[in-house]
C-alpha cells in the first residue's frame, strides 16, 4: 500500500474545523486505498511575510491599531481563562491520538527527508495558501519533481492577491501535479495568474456525509432545547438579539466562548450559557443537537448544514477588505443556493420561518461530493 502524507494547518492548531478537516481528508484518503499520515509540521517560515511587520503592511492604520489592541488584550487577559485553552487542548489532543495517524515532526529542513516514505504529498484544506497563514511545507517548496504534488481544496481565504503575494506564491502553486481549490472564487483568481486545470472541489468535512459525521457525535446534557452561537468576532450585540429570540421560542442560548483560542473581551459578558469544555468531538455534538446555529465561521457553516440546521450565517470581515475571510462562506452559501441565510437587517425570526430546502441541498451535495472524490481519486492514480 502506497504512503500519502497530508500537509495542513495542524500541528498545535486547536481549531475546530481545522482539525475535523484534517481528520475527513485522512480518513477519506485511507478509504482510496492508501497509508495516509497527517505530518506534525512546525516553525515553517512564511515565504510571502517573513515577518509581522510585512504582513501587516497589508492593512490601514484602523486595521493595524485593532490587531495591536487585540493582541495586547490577549497577551493581559489570556491567563485569566488558561484552563478552559487547557482543558480544551486535552480534548484536542485526545481526538488527534484516536482518530488520526501522524508523523513527525518535520520542518522545512527535514521535510526534504520524508521523501524517502512518501509517494505523494497533498496539501490539505484549511487556509494554507491565505498569504497570512503560508508556510514553505504547505506549498511543497521542498518537495522534489518525483513525488506527486497534490491540493486538495486549498484555501486562500480572499478575493484578491497584491502583486507582492502572486510573486511568491503563484511560482510554487505552478509546480504542483494537481490543483483544486475550496472557493471558487480562487478557482478564478488562480486562472487569472495562469495557473492551468484548477478545478473546485468540497471542503473535506463535506466530502463525508452526515452519518459519517454522527458516529463521532454524543448526546448534550440539557434541560431544554437550545440554539448555538459559535463566533470569532466579537458577538455580544449579536447574542442580545439572539437571546430575545430565544426568549419568544422558549430555547436556551449556548455558545462557545473563545473560540479562536484566544481571549475576546465580549465572550466573558453577555447573554448565553457558556460552553467551555469543547474539543472537536463535543463541537459536534453541540451542532448536531443544536434547534439553530448562528455563526460568522465557515466550519460552524459547514456542519450546520451537514447536520441539515436552521442556520443564520453573520459577516466577520467588512466585504471591502482586501484580506477579508468572508469569500469562502460567500462561494459555499451560492454553491448550494443558500444565500439567503447571510444576515443582514431582517428579524431572526424571519430567517428562521424561511425552511431550508435540505432535500434540494442534498442532492446538490451528493453531486458536488462525487466530483469532488473523483478529483481526489484521479490526482492521486495520475502519471507525474
Amino acid at each position: 500500500m502506497k504512503n500519502v502524507a497530508i500537509l495542513t494547518i495542524f500541528n498545535n492548531n486547536n481549531n475546530y474545523g481545522g482539525v475535523l478537516q484534517a481528520f475527513a481528508l485522512h480518513k477519506k484518503v485511507k478509504e482510496l486505498g492508501y497509508n495516509a499520515d497527517v505530518l506534525y509540521y512546525v516553525n515553517g517560515k512564511n515565504p510571502v511575510y517573513p515577518s509581522a511587520k510585512e504582513q501587516l503592511k497589508q492593512y490601514g492604520v484602523k486595521d493595524i491599531l485593532k490587531k495591536v489592541t487585540e493582541k495586547t488584550q490577549a497577551k493581559i487577559f489570556n491567563g485569566k481563562v488558561n484552563n478552559i485553552f487547557v482543558n480544551r487542548a486535552v480534548l484536542f489532543d485526545k481526538f488527534r491520538k484516536e482518530y488520526i495517524s501522524t508523523n513527525g515532526p518535520f520542518d522545512d529542513n527535514t521535510l526534504v527527508k520524508s521523501q524517502d516514505k512518501y509517494f505523494a504529498y497533498i496539501s490539505g484544506s484549511d487556509q494554507i495558501w491565505n498569504p497570512n497563514a503560508a508556510r514553505e511545507g504547505f506549498l511543497l517548496s521542498m518537495i522534489d519533481d518525483n513525488h506527486k504534488k497534490i491540493a486538495y481544496a486549498a484555501s486562500i481565504g480572499r478575493s484578491v492577491l497584491s502583486p507582492h503575494e502572486s510573486e511568491v506564491m503563484i511560482p510554487l502553486i505552478k509546480r504542483y501535479d494537481s490543483v483544486s481549490v475550496r472557493e471558487n472564487t480562487a478557482r478564478k483568481l488562480l486562472a487569472q495568474k495562469g495557473v492551468e486545470n484548477v478545478k473546485t472541489v468540497l471542503d473535506p468535512t463535506l466530502i463525508l456525509d452526515k452519518t459519517e459525521w454522527q458516529k463521532l457525535c454524543r448526546p448534550v446534557e440539557k434541560k431544554r432545547k437550545y440554539v448555538l452561537c459559535y463566533f470569532f468576532s466579537e458577538n455580544r450585540k449579536y447574542r442580545e438579539e439572539i437571546d430575545d429570540y430565544c426568549k419568544n421560542n422558549n430555547l436556551d442560548l449556548y455558545y462557545i466562548p473563545y473560540a479562536n483560542q484566544c481571549y475576546v473581551h465580549g465572550d466573558g459578558k453577555g447573554k448565553g450559557i457558556k460552553q467551555e469544555n469543547v474539543g472537536p468531538v463535543e463541537f459536534l455534538s453541540l451542532i448536531n443537537n443544536a434547534e439553530a446555529v448562528f455563526t460568522d465561521s465557515f466550519h460552524g457553516t459547514v456542519f450546520s448544514i451537514i447536520f441539515n440546521k436552521d442556520f443564520v450565517v453573520y459577516e466577520r470581515d467588512k466585504k471591502s477588505h482586501t484580506a477579508s475571510k468572508n469569500s469562502r462562506i460567500y462561494d459555499l452559501l451560492k454553491a448550494l443556493n443558500l444565500d439567503d441565510r447571510l444576515y443582514s437587517v431582517e428579524k431572526l425570526q424571519q430567517y428562521i420561518d424561511k425552511k431550508i430546502d435540505y432535500k434540494t441541498v442534498e442532492e446538490n451535495l451528493q453531486k458536488l461530493r462525487k466530483d469532488s472524490i473523483e478529483f481526489l481519486e484521479g490526482a492521486l492514480t495520475s502519471d507525474i
